[in-house]
C-alpha cells in the first residue's frame, strides 16, 4: 500500500483521480510534527507551497524564475502525525518519500514512533540554503536521522544547482550535460538504516521470514544504491539460509530476483572477469540459479519476467 498526504484540497482531489489504483490511497491531509490545523501557503507555482514563507532572496525565484514565487493564498489546513495515522490505518511504516518545501524534519519528528518499530529508509528533500525563512536546513535533518541508526546512501544530485548567468550547460543539445554550475541549494537525499535494524522488525508468523530484507533491498536497488542491496540479500541469506515458499510465490520476491539477476548480468561482458565469477556466486547463493553468458542469459531473463508478471 502507497499512502499519498496533499493538504491542497484540490490537489489532493487530482492525485486521487490520477492515482486511482486500490493500492494508492490519497489523504488531504498534512504530516507535522503535531496534528491540528496549520495555515499552508500557496504560492504561483504550486509546488513551492509550503508552511513557511518563501525568502525572497532565495536565487531560483529571486532571478531564475521570476514571479513563481508570489504568494497567492493563505489556507488553513488539518496535519496529522504519521504516528497517529500509522496507529488509526493500523499499519507498519517501511519507507517514508519526504517533499514537503522546508517541513521535511517537521514530518520525520511526527514519526518518532514509526522510525523505532519499523522505518527502514527515508527519500527526502533537503535544504543547504534557506530557501523559506525559519525551515530546517541539511545539517539538522541528518543528524537526527544519523541518531537514529540511519546513513546517507546518496545525493540525488547531478552537478547543476540553480544558475547565477545564462550562459551554462553544454550549448550541443546532441551531448550529455556534464557541466557543473549553479548553487547548490536543494536536491534529494536517501538514507538507509543500518542492517541491524532488520533483525528487530516483528513478523506476523514465521511464514514471513525474509519480507524486510526483500523490501529493503528493493527500495536500495531503485534508489541507486545496488550495492546495500547485494549486501542485504546475502546477509539474510548467511543468516537464515532461505525464505519460506509463501515468500517465494510472492510478487516481491520475484520483482526483486528479476532486479537482482539484470543488476548481476551486467558483468557478463567480461566473462573472464572475477566479478562475473563473484556475480554467478551471488547467483546461485541468493536464488539458486545459474547465470550464463550468451543467449542462455536472455533466456534466464525472459522465464523470470513471466514469473514477477504472473
Amino acid at each position: 500500500m502507497y499512502f499519498g498526504f496533499e493538504p491542497d484540497p484540490h490537489e489532493a482531489a487530482r492525485l486521487k483521480r490520477v492515482n486511482a489504483s486500490p493500492h494508492v490511497k490519497v489523504f488531504p491531509l498534512a504530516l507535522a510534527s503535531q496534528s491540528g490545523k496549520r495555515t499552508l501557503r500557496l504560492y504561483k507555482h504550486r509546488g513551492y507551497s509550503s508552511f513557511f514563507e518563501l525568502d525572497p532572496d532565495y536565487g531560483r525565484i529571486g532571478h531564475y524564475r521570476l514571479g513563481e514565487g508570489a504568494m497567492e493564498e493563505q489556507v488553513d489546513v488539518d496535519a496529522i502525525t504519521v504516528d497517529e495515522f500509522a496507529e488509526r490505518e493500523r499499519v507498519e511504516v517501511d519507507f517514508m518519500k519526504v517533499d514537503v518545501e522546508g517541513a521535511e524534519l517537521d514530518v520525520l519528528l511526527g514519526a518518532s514512533q514509526q522510525i523505532q518499530r519499523s522505518l527502514m529508509a527515508v527519500r527526502t528533500s533537503v535544504w543547504l540554503a534557506e530557501g523559506f525563512k525559519g525551515a530546517g536546513l541539511f545539517p539538522e535533518l541528518h543528524q537526527f536521522l544519523l541518531k537514529h541508526d540511519f546513513f546517507l546512501a546518496n545525493f540525488d544530485y547531478a552537478g547543476r544547482g540553480y544558475p547565477v548567468h545564462p550562459l551554462v550547460g553544454n550549448p550541443d543539445r546532441q551531448e550529455a550535460d556534464n557541466d557543473r554550475y549553479g548553487v547548490f541549494s536543494t536536491c534529494e537525499a536517501v538514507y538507509l538504516r543500518k542492517l541491524k535494524f532488520l533483525e528487530r522488525i516483528p513478523q506476523d508468523s514465521a511464514e514471513a521470514r525474509g519480507i524486510p530484507y526483500l523490501k529493503y533491498a528493493y527500495f536500495c536497488f531503485l534508489n541507486d544504491a545496488p550495492d546495500s542491496a547485494l549486501n542485504c540479500l546475502l546477509d539474510f541469506s548467511r543468516r537464515s539460509n532461505d525464505y519460506s515458499e509463501h515468500v517465494k510465490a510472492s510478487k516481491l520476491y520475484t520483482q526483486l530476483r528479476l532486479t537482482a539477476l539484470r543488476y548481476l548480468g551486467r558483468w557478463r561482458a567480461n566473462p573472464t572477469d572475477q566479478n562475473w565469477k563473484l556475480a554467478q556466486a551471488h547467483a546461485q547463493e541468493l536464488f539458486g540459479l545459474q547465470l550464463e553468458s550468451g543467449h542462455k542469459y536472455w533466456e534466464l531473463v525472459q522465464e523470470l519476467e513471466c514469473s514477477a508478471r504472473g
